[in-house]
């Protein structure tokens, strides 16, 4: 199962990523169509009460990856903000800490409270489209997920 190169572990399945050259980060190989997934290999995976037992496991593996892949789509955004953010209250502290006259820390303070409210409704803009294109992926792979279950039980009534 496990092959070395370069001293490093290779695990089946996942391949270096091409990516970025004499990284260490492993990319997952995309797995093939639901009906040719392999069976597990444990004793009682032909069970008549366990048949769905190995789609069970890999659907939620699956969901769970996807799930967590959401959440860091979410953390990234998030970050990213923060820190551009945090660069313009730096920025704001700065400007208003060099003025002299009261009407000049009236305009600065103005003008970053009116960035602030556009740039952080701009940011609610974007993780509503985030969880939009996250929602229709959800919705896709659940669908995929139950057309393979039914088929998988047409195919077993079938035989």
């Amino acid at each position: 199962m496990c092959a070395q190169i370069r001293g490093e572990p290779r695990r089946e399945g996942v391949r270096p990523s091409p990516a970025r050259s004499g990284s260490l980060e492993w990319e997952y190989l995309e797995m093939e169509k639901h009906s040719k997934r392999p069976e597990a290999d444990f004793p009682l995976a032909g069970a008549p009460g366990l048949a769905n037992a190995t789609r069970l496991l890999y659907s939620s593996a699956r969901l769970q990856a996807h799930a967590m892949k959401a959440v860091l789509s979410y953390q990234i955004e998030a970050l990213s903000f923060l820190q551009r953010r945090y660069e313009k209250d730096i920025k704001f502290l700065d400007d208003l800490t060099a003025t002299e006259e009261t009407h000049d820390a009236i305009d600065v303070v103005s003008c970053f409270w009116q960035n602030a409210v556009s740039d952080y409704t701009g940011e609610a803009g974007k993780v509503a489209s985030i969880a939009s294109a996250l929602s229709a992926e959800t919705a896709s792979f659940v669908r995929e997920e139950a057309d393979a279950v039914v088929d998988d039980m047409a195919v077993r009534t079938a035989a």
